[in-house]
Parts: C-alpha cells; structure tokens; sequence
C-alpha cells in the first residue's frame, strides 16, 4: 500500500516533470542508496521481511538460495542496490548487463511506461558504466550480502560479431574480483544492433566455446572463486527449432543454464492500438502474453535439455504466476512486475512459494 499509493505516485509525478521515464529510475536508484547509508536500516528491514513473510529457500547449481525469487538484470545495471534487495526479500539478484568499456547507450527517451497495461517498452542499448566501475560499486557493499549475485556479461555496441567473444570475456575475467555467484550471457536484449543474430547456431556454439573456456581458466588462476555457474539468456521470440539449436550448443560447450527470456519485439502482448506510445520501438516487458510465451519456452526447455538449471523471467507480476513458473523453472526473476507493484509483491511470492 505505501508503494502503491505513495512512493510509486511521487516517483511518477517526478519523472513526468522532467518528461522522461527513465528519471523514476535513477530518482528511486539514489533513494535506495540513501536508505543503505542509514545505519541499522537494512538489517532492521529484513528482520521485517522476514518475519512477515517465511523464506522457502532452493539449492541450484550447488548454490544456496534463501528464496527463489530473483531481481532481473536491467534494474540495478550498476550493483548499487544488493543491500536493499535483500533487505526487503529477493533471494538473489543480477547486476547488470555490463559491458567491458563504459558506453551511454541509446539517447533518450528510451525507456517509456504503459500504465494501463502494466508494463515496459525499452531500448536501452547497454548503458554501462563498464566492469571496473561496477567492481567499485559492488566492491564496499558485497561483505554486507549474503544472497548469491549474479553477472550479466555484455558486449560493446562498436564490437563487430566474430569479435563479440573478447569482450564478454572481458567483463567475465574483470568481473570475478566482484565474486559473482553465477554470471550469465545476454544475447537476446533488442536493443544492440545485431545482438540477437549471435543466438544464431552459425555463431553461439564459437560465442560459448570461448566463454567457457576463460571461465574455466579464470577459475583456475582464483584465489576466490572455486565454480561459476554459466547461464545464456535468450529471446522470448525465438523459434523452437532456434531454441533447440542454441540448448544443443550450449550443452555440446558445457553451459551450466538457460534464462528464459527477454523483452520481447512481438506487439501481440498488447491489448490497446499500436500508436502512440504503445508504437515506440524497443523491447516490450510484462503481462500475460509474455508470461506465456516465456513458461511455454520453459517447459519446452526443460524437456529438451532436462539437465540444465533453468530460470524463468517474462510477465511474473502474481504470486500465482510465480507458483506456476516455479512449477517448472528452478528460479525466476521479475522486473516490469515489481516496478509497477513494489515489495509487496515480493512478499507475496515469498508467502506462496
């Protein structure tokens, strides 16, 4: 209720003042980062989690989660919030997409918010501050969370595809001093010109061999990280024949998981006309068209490839929704959901599931 009817209102209210959406973002990113400067504020918030609402922790890839409910990449892009997520229930989160070298990406406005429907339309185009200034970010606050972290790994816009490898292995090799828990490689945002080709079976089985191979080679030279789990996130609008394809190359190189999936560039999600805002070009997150779409890939996935670790992301904006995806996914993240309805939703999939 305070979310709803007071926070969300006024972060509204702020960012239409400025005529840009993406201000509520950054408004409630530096709010959130006053709130873990005020001393015994966090632990006292997650003591009132968790007394409101029990954990039902999971165990994948032999990690410890206190419970599956994740935050998405593309929220806190620069790792300045763990304290806070954890504080008020996420069992995990994922930082980022980050790429090797600090870029602006795409100009603004680009990120536009379809009340009505709930949901997002985006075209970011990797904004990042690069890994080292994200290492700085994490680096003070890490010892003060205990829920596992996950690295989204990116590549730069100007990097051609058959170089697209270096860097992220770039990000992967700079980005172990944070002591990521798992890292994860994005290959489906819409909004890096030629991005989602290299989800192309010409080209992923390479793009992971590569990956892979630093992985394991960064581990071997680490004094702190003895495993790291490999995810690969892909498109919501992939074909199944696509989707076989990349899981057979995945398995054939060694991924450890899949996270299914993106924003998607489908209009079929919406029930209003295409104009307006509705028509701004982007990937498009939330509501039931992508819940289904993504639960439909997921349980394809799981039959297909039943050994790799699986986590859900697209539309999960109930506790409902949250029961059935986990009915099949090991772990699943929410977004546009929580942007639009606040910790309470969090609580109440932590209640449910």
């Amino acid at each position: 209720m305070l979310y709803e009817n007071i926070v969300l209102p006024w972060l509204t209210a702020h960012g239409r003042l400025y005529r840009d959406d993406e201000c509520i973002h950054e408004i409630a990113l530096g709010l959130i980062q006053r709130l873990e400067g005020m001393p015994g504020l966090m632990p006292l918030l997650k003591f009132v989690t968790e007394t409101v609402s029990r954990a039902k922790p999971r165990t994948v890839f032999d990690l410890s989660f206190p419970t599956p409910i994740g935050l998405a990449a593309g929220l806190d892009k620069e790792g300045v919030g763990l304290p806070f997520w954890e504080a008020i229930g996420f069992g995990f989160a994922e930082i980022g997409t980050v790429t090797p070298r600090p870029q602006l990406g795409n100009p603004r406005p680009r990120l536009f918010r379809l009340d009505p429907e709930e949901m997002l339309i985006n075209r970011m185009g990797f904004n990042s501050q690069g890994i080292g200034k994200v290492n700085e970010n994490v680096a003070p606050l890490r010892s003060h969370v205990r829920m596992p972290i996950g690295l989204s790994l990116g590549k730069n816009k100007e990097t051609p595809d058959d170089r697209a490898h270096e860097d992220y292995e770039a990000v992967l090799a700079e980005g172990v001093a944070m002591q990521p828990d798992f890292a994860v490689v994005n290959v489906s945002s819409p909004n890096t010109p030629g991005l989602r080709d290299l989800q192309k079976r010409s080209l992923i089985r390479d793009l992971l061999r590569h990956i892979v191979e630093r992985r394991d080679s960064e581990l071997s030279a680490s004094d702190d990280l003895s495993w790291l789990p490999l995810l690969v996130k892909v498109a919501p609008d992939l074909s199944i024949q696509e989707l076989d394809d990349l899981l057979d190359a995945g398995i054939e190189v060694g991924i450890d998981g899949i996270v299914i999936g993106n924003t998607t560039t489908s209009t079929a999600m919406f029930s209003q006309p295409v104009t307006g805002v509705y028509a701004e070009t982007g990937g498009k997150s939330g509501g039931d068209w992508l819940f289904d779409r993504t639960l439909t890939l997921c349980m394809h996935t799981r039959r297909h490839a039943p050994r790799l670790s699986l986590i859900h992301v697209g539309g999960i904006d109930s506790a409902d929704k949250a029961a059935r995806a986990l009915d099949v996914a090991d772990l699943i993240e929410v977004l546009t959901g929580f942007v639009f309805k606040g910790p309470k939703l969090i609580r109440q999939i932590r209640r449910a599931c």
